[in-house]
């Protein structure tokens, strides 16, 4: 799948946006704040960056996974934490650099550039994107 095609059905958030722009009847909803909002889809609790302890990197792994999963059924995916900045928008841009087989950096530009918004992942979460790629685009590169 190409950027443009995964971007053109995900859309990234905060919970304001959720509660005042999302129809939960037209949207796969993926929620990774901390707090449960009720009525999504699936529901995998991240600490935002600057509370990094809390965060294997099996965790991030299985929010990623689950946007992957969502999007290739080619679903209107919305993805969420408290303010849309950090946590969702690492999780996006490394779902995105795994279906479009690119780098992490090359994915959150081309979310920033199809937004128009100015994302800043924390970097522990920016980092576990970074590694989750490296892993994934290594075993494609071994099974090429």
């Amino acid at each position: 799948m190409d950027a443009e095609q995964f971007l053109s059905i995900i859309r990234i958030g905060g919970y304001h946006e959720r509660r005042v722009d999302i129809d939960s009847d037209e949207w796969f909803i993926i929620n990774v704040g901390k707090a449960r909002q009720g009525g999504e889809d699936v529901w995998n609790p991240l600490n935002d960056g600057a509370l990094d302890g809390g965060n294997s990197q099996t965790d991030f792994a299985e929010a990623v996974n689950e946007v992957r999963s969502a999007v290739q059924s080619e679903e209107a995916v919305f993805v969420h934490c408290a303010v849309g900045q950090s946590r969702s928008v690492s999780i996006v841009a490394t779902a995105l650099g795994a279906e479009a087989g690119i780098e992490y950096p090359e994915a959150l530009e081309y979310i920033m550039d199809a937004s128009g918004n100015e994302y800043t992942p924390a970097d522990s979460l920016s980092a576990k994107g970074e590694s989750y790629l490296r892993h994934y685009h290594a075993k494609s590169d071994d099974s090429n």
